[in-house]
C-alpha cells in the first residue's frame, strides 16, 4: 500500500450532488452527543423491553439507526480517537489505555507504512465551524471547553422503598450499582446539560452554523442513579453464563479478564442490581438528551440540526461472567449509533449492514459540505443511508494491546488482541509475537448470538478460522475495503 502523511486535513466544500445545499445559509448544526460504556442495548429503541430511553428514541424515529455499529477498540480513549480520524487503533499507534512499557512499543503497521495524521478541527473550521464540547473530552488541543460547575460526592445509597445498597466488583472495588440520595440536578449529567443549554442560547443567536459535542460520562463507573431512575432489577432479562461456557472460555477471559472485572463472586441479587442501576442511569441521561432536543425544536432549530448519538464503546453485565469492557463480546463492541437531519436524512430508517464506527467522521463531513481524505479507511455511509447501495463492510475489526493496559493483570501473557467479524462468524485471537498460544475463541453468530459455544478448537471448523484470519491478514497490511472497490 503506498505510503501516506497527511499533516493536516483541509477541508473543502463538497459539490451539491454530493452532499446537498451546504452554503453557508444552509449549512447544517452539529449536535453530537457521546455516552461513555453504552453498549447499543442501553437504548430501548435497539430493542431490549427493559431499556426505558424515549427521547433518544424519538431521534432514531426522525432519522437513522444502525442496527450493527461496531467499535475499532473497547477502551474510551482509543475508540474515540478512531471515531474522529476515521482511522484504525493500528495506524494512529493508540491500541491501549494507561500503562507504557520501558522498551519501545511495537510498530503495528508495514515499515514501508507512514503515520497516518489528520486534522478533524481544522477541517470543521474551514467551514466555519468552531468545535466545542462539554464534559469528556480527549486531545485537549482539539476543543473548546464549555466549564460546568462540578457535581458533589454521590450521597449513601439511602434505605426504603425504591432504594437498592451499594454494590462493587470484587478484586478493583468500582462501584457498579446501587441508588444515591444526591438528587438527579446535582449530578453529573444535570450539570453538564445545564452549560450545553446555556451554550445553545449563544449558538442559536448566533448567524453562523455550530458544532457542539455533548459527551456524558455516565454510564461509566461508578454506576449509581437516584431511586426515580432506577429499572426495576427483576425486569431485566440478561442472560448468566453456563458451566459449559464458562468452561470453554478463552484462557485470557477466565483468568486475567475474570480477575479484572469477574462476577462469578457476586450473588445473582448483586448483579441485577447493577443491572437495573446501569439501565437506570441511561434512563437519566436520555431525560437530558430530551431537554437538548427540546431546546431546539422550540427555537426552531431542529429541522437543521444533525444530531449524532453514540457510544465509546459497550459494557457486560455479568452475561459471560465478567463486568465493565476490555473484551469482545458484542455487548462491548456494538454501541448505539444514531443520525437525524430531518432537512437532509430519511425518518426511521434502519441499516442493518454491519458498519464500524470510523464511518462516522467521514459522513459527518459530507453532511456538513466538508470534504476528507479518501485514503483514511472510514468511509461515508450517506450511500447506505439513501439507498444507493444495498451492501456495505462484509467484515469489520476491532483490536486492542492488552499488554500495555493500566492493570497488571492484564499484561500477563498478553499482547495485541484482534477480533474479526463477518455478519455470521467472529474470531478472536492474540496476534503478537509476543504471544505465543493465539488462545482463540470462534462464535457462530447465527446459530449462537449470545456467544456461549467456543468453536475455535473444533477441527470441524478449521477452514472458517483460516478464512477469517486470512481477512485479518489482508486488513493488517493495509488493504482496507472501499464501496468502490468492494473487496476486502
Amino acid at each position: 500500500m503506498k505510503s501516506i502523511l497527511i499533516v493536516a486535513l483541509f477541508a473543502l466544500v463538497a459539490s451539491s450532488a454530493q452532499a446537498g445545499d451546504t452554503s453557508d445559509q444552509n449549512r447544517p448544526n452539529v449536535l453530537w452527543i457521546m455516552l461513555d460504556d453504552c453498549r447499543a442495548g442501553a437504548l430501548s429503541c435497539y430493542g431490549e423491553p427493559w431499556a426505558d430511553t424515549p427521547n433518544m428514541d424519538a431521534v432514531a424515529e426522525r432519522g437513522v439507526l444502525f442496527e450493527t455499529a461496531v467499535v475499532q477498540n473497547m477502551v474510551c480513549s482509543p475508540s474515540r480517537n478512531s471515531f474522529l480520524t476515521g482511522q484504525y487503533c493500528h495506524q494512529l499507534h493508540h491500541m491501549a489505555m494507561g500503562w507504557k512499557p520501558p522498551a519501545e512499543p511495537p510498530r503495528y503497521l508495514p515499515e514501508d507504512e507512514t503515520d497516518i495524521q489528520i486534522d478533524f478541527p481544522a477541517s470543521l473550521r474551514s467551514v466555519g465551524m468552531q468545535p466545542l464540547n462539554v464534559g469528556k473530552r480527549w486531545n485537549k488541543q482539539w476543543w473548546v471547553d464549555i466549564p460546568f460547575e462540578k457535581p458533589p460526592k454521590f450521597d449513601p445509597p439511602g434505605e426504603g422503598m425504591g432504594h437498592y445498597p451499594e454494590v462493587n466488583l470484587p478484586d478493583h472495588g468500582w462501584r457498579i450499582g446501587g441508588t444515591t440520595t444526591t438528587p438527579a440536578k446535582d449530578l453529573k449529567p444535570a450539570r453538564l446539560t445545564d452549560a450545553a443549554l446555556r451554550k445553545l442560547d449563544d449558538l442559536i443567536g448566533s448567524p453562523n452554523s455550530w458544532f457542539l459535542r455533548v459527551s456524558y460520562s455516565a454510564p461509566h463507573v461508578p454506576i449509581v442513579c437516584p431511586p426515580e431512575y432506577m429499572i426495576d432489577p427483576e425486569s431485566v432479562r440478561l442472560p448468566y453464563p453456563s458451566e459449559e461456557e464458562l468452561e470453554g472460555r478463552p484462557q485470557f477471559v477466565a483468568d486475567q479478564l475474570s480477575q479484572y472485572s469477574g462476577t462469578l463472586e457476586l450473588t445473582r441479587d448483586q448483579i441485577q442490581i447493577a443491572r437495573g442501576t446501569y439501565y437506570g442511569m441511561v434512563r437519566m441521561v436520555d431525560d437530558y438528551v430530551g431537554r437538548l432536543v427540546k431546546k431546539l425544536e422550540a427555537e426552531g432549530q431542529l429541522e437543521n440540526t444533525l444530531i449524532v448519538i453514540t457510544g465509546d464503546h459497550g459494557l457486560q453485565m455479568g452475561e459471560h461472567g465478567m463486568h465493565k469492557k476490555r473484551n469482545f463480546y458484542e455487548q462491548t463492541v456494538k454501541v448505539p449509533f444514531i443520525m437525524s437531519l430531518p432537512s437532509r436524512l430519511p425518518k426511521g430508517k434502519v441499516v442493518r449492514e454491519q458498519v464500524e464506527t470510523i464511518d462516522m467522521m467521514p459522513t459527518l463531513l459530507e453532511l456538513i459540505g466538508a470534504d476528507y481524505p479518501k485514503e483514511i479507511p472510514g468511509n461515508s455511509l450517506m450511500p447506505l443511508i439513501e439507498g444507493k447501495t444495498d451492501t456495505w463492510r462484509p467484515v469489520v475489526f476491532s483490536e486492542i494491546d492488552q499488554a500495555r493496559s493500566f492493570y497488571p493483570e492484564l499484561r500477563v501473557d498478553s499482547g495485541r488482541r484482534i477480533m474479526v467479524r463477518t455478519k455470521d462468524w467472529k474470531m478472536i485471537y492474540f496476534r503478537d509475537s509476543r504471544v505465543e498460544d493465539p488462545d482463540g475463541a470462534l462464535y457462530d453468530l447465527k446459530s449462537d448470538p449470545n456467544e456461549t459455544n467456543n468453536l475455535f478448537g473444533d477441527e470441524a471448523y478449521a477452514s472458517i478460522r483460516e478464512e477469517l484470519a486470512s481477512m485479518v491478514d489482508r486488513w493488517d497490511s493495509g488493504h482496507y475495503w472501499r464501496p468502490d472497490l468492494q473487496t476486502q
